[in-house]
């Protein structure tokens, strides 16, 4: 089965929240979570604005390009807002980072394969390869839930972790899924971080 975003075939779609998510089966995705305080109301409200802004410029419901629009240019504005360093960056702490990489290793191989992820100090990026009878919604809650327990237990903090969406993308192609890599391996370097987790699997780069 081919790994990328096939047009031609069912895509299961849903909006939680602000932020839409496709689903289709057997495929790449890139997903992006992050902690609950990562970007202040500030920088919240700006993202909400442009948004609301883009959805009155683009009434629903959306086509693929429209969606890949979106998701793309929300997508780059979020990414730098959180390259920002903003908020607590409890995953600073390696006991925390520890747990987040526990948690995203435990599905692997048994719900999907991991291709590569970076753990930085207030969001987390994964790019997995989702077995066809795996819902990633449900995995991404299991690995959110259960890390979210566990760092409040070591660092001994009480309270909500992650913010409850996530910003998730199915791979389109080969090239597609290359600049994904590139973009993971380079984002701690790019920002010149002390402090992170950082995996490739070689298998995947070209």
């Amino acid at each position: 089965m081919d790994p990328f975003l096939d047009k031609r075939e069912p895509i299961e779609k849903k909006v939680s929240g602000n932020l839409p998510h496709w689903h289709q089966i057997g495929k790449i995705q890139f997903i992006t979570f992050r902690l609950a305080d990562s970007l202040p109301q500030s920088k919240v409200k700006e993202l909400n604005a442009f948004i609301a802004e883009f959805n009155a410029e683009h009434p629903k419901p959306w086509d693929i390009s429209t969606t890949q629009k979106f998701r793309a240019t929300v997508g780059r504005i979020e990414e730098r807002l959180l390259d920002n360093g903003y908020g607590s960056c409890i995953l600073q702490h390696h006991e925390a980072r520890e747990v987040v990489a526990s948690a995203i290793t435990y599905y692997s191989p048994s719900h999907y394969s991991i291709i590569a992820y970076a753990i930085m100090p207030n969001h987390v990026h994964l790019l997995a390869h989702f077995h066809t009878d795996t819902n990633p919604e449900r995995i991404m809650q299991s690995i959110k839930s259960y890390s979210a327990h566990q760092i409040n237990l070591k660092l001994q903090k009480s309270g909500s972790v992650w913010m409850s969406e996530y910003f998730d993308r199915i791979v389109r192609s080969e090239n597609d899924l290359q600049k994904y890599i590139h973009y993971i391996e380079n984002n701690p370097k790019n920002l010149d971080i002390g402090k992170f987790d950082l995996y490739i699997n070689p298998e995947y780069k070209r």
